[in-house]
């Protein structure tokens, strides 16, 4: 039986799947399992792809075809369900693991029981895998915190988390349209410690570098604020986190050239602001 579930979701012709996927299959840790889930639309291209990896890998990747879209939260929820690992792990369709992540990890994990969420340090790459910077989040519980009323300190697609503990705490909220991981970090940790490795072990494609970047930020911002006014009782530091994501808010209604506003955004992301 898989120690490890990884849940990844498509839809569409995403481009970096197929290096998504590889990197999975390149784990030096073996106890996994991969729930593939494509959801509503997608295209022969990707369908093909996705059954040729299925064929090759019958006892590691199961493939769920969603024939009507049933969106990125609900389909996150799905694989969660039918996981068949002790413990979850996460990775978007863009994103790269490197070798040694899972094994990494899984050392922390069965050696710390009352830590129930786990993720490291990024390698944040462009839509060519080119190195833009590197972000390391806050390590310790504690520090962990102290800042995420204020900033998500885990990246999505580094984590590892207990599904127990998950399924306790209701799973990802579907509602949301944004921070959904962010709300599910919050209900973890109220049930138990947290950590990020200080390690580098994913490559992390950020999506916002050559898009809406204030538009999507805003958006961001305002659910943010309601979740933080959600978890204030079980957290540190809410007055300043709230005073923290309104003036994010204001600053992003200021007008500014692009080329800054992409900039100061990774600079953000870089040193933690």
């Amino acid at each position: 039986m898989s120690k490890v579930s990884i849940i990844l979701t498509t839809y569409n012709d995403p481009p970096f799947l197929k290096e998504a996927l590889e990197s999975v299959l390149n784990q030096t840790y073996s106890k996994w399992e991969l729930i593939l889930i494509v959801d509503s639309p997608f295209s022969d291209k990707l369908e093909q792809l996705i059954i040729k990896y299925a064929n090759d890998y019958p006892n590691k990747i199961k493939y769920i075809k969603n024939d009507k879209r049933v969106g990125f939260r609900n389909a996150l929820n799905q694989g969660l369900k039918i996981a068949e690992g002790e413990y979850i792990a996460r990775i978007d369709d863009d994103d790269v693991w490197l070798p040694e992540k899972l094994a990494k990890q899984m050392e922390f994990l069965e050696k710390n029981e009352d830590y129930v969420l786990l993720g490291c340090g990024a390698i944040v790459i462009d839509e060519n895998g080119k190195e833009l910077y590197r972000f390391q989040p806050p390590i310790e519980n504690d520090d962990i915190r102290k800042v995420i009323l204020s900033r998500n300190p885990f990246v999505h697609s580094s984590v590892v988390f207990r599904k127990e503990t998950a399924l306790i705490a209701g799973g990802y909220n579907a509602e949301l349209k944004e921070n959904e991981d962010l709300d599910l970090w919050l209900r973890l940790g109220i049930k138990g410690k947290m950590y990020n490795l200080n390690k580098c072990l994913v490559k992390y494609r950020n999506p916002f570098v050559k898009s809406a970047i204030e538009k999507i930020q805003r958006q961001r911002t305002k659910i943010f604020i309601s979740i933080a006014k959600q978890y204030k009782d079980y957290y540190p530091g809410y007055c300043k986190a709230i005073c923290k994501n309104y003036l994010r808010l204001f600053y992003s209604y200021l007008p500014k050239p692009k080329s800054l506003a992409k900039y100061l955004y990774a600079k953000r992301q870089e040193k933690g602001w």
